[in-house]
């Protein structure tokens, strides 16, 4: 017979693992429909974007899409036109352009730098969930053995 304690550890590792690295991918992940560079310059010369946060990769924010439709990628992939009334979240992949800041202010769109992650932030983000199951899985562990010695 398979040893309970050793299965249920195995089993809780597991589980821990996939459900920290779910956690840690859907926190970093990014937020908002994925829109071509080509098409955040367009809404931007048109003054639908309302603002952007600008990153070392990518450029987010909120455009408004009253008037206007603009095809968007989801997180899953999927392509889509989206338009009508009301702000949508978007990113975009950052390009190499000299002129980006000049034309964001020209549009008057409030503006700045995306906050970084930092390496300690990542590690937490990783550690703490651990930590919590590891407490999780030390109380079951007690509790299991604790009943365990009443039924002998």
């Amino acid at each position: 017979m398979v040893n309970r304690r050793l299965l249920f550890s195995t089993l809780y590792v597991i589980c821990v693992l996939g459900t920290t690295l779910l956690f840690h991918s859907l926190l970093s992940s990014e937020h908002g429909d994925t829109i071509a560079y080509s098409d955040f310059k367009r809404l931007l010369h048109a003054g639908k974007i309302v603002d952007a946060e600008i990153g070392d990769r990518t450029i987010r924010g909120v455009m408004d899409l009253s008037g206007t439709e603009v095809l968007v990628t989801a997180g899953s992939g999927r392509t889509r036109t989206i338009g009508g009334v009301g702000l949508a979240p978007y990113v975009t992949f950052r390009l190499e352009d000299p002129t980006l800041l000049a034309e964001l202010q020209t549009a008057n769109v409030r503006y700045g730098a995306e906050r970084r992650a930092h390496w300690f932030d990542e590690l937490l983000s990783l550690l703490l969930p651990a930590a919590a199951f590891f407490g999780i899985w030390a109380y079951a562990l007690h509790w299991m053995e604790a009943r365990g010695a009443r039924r002998s």
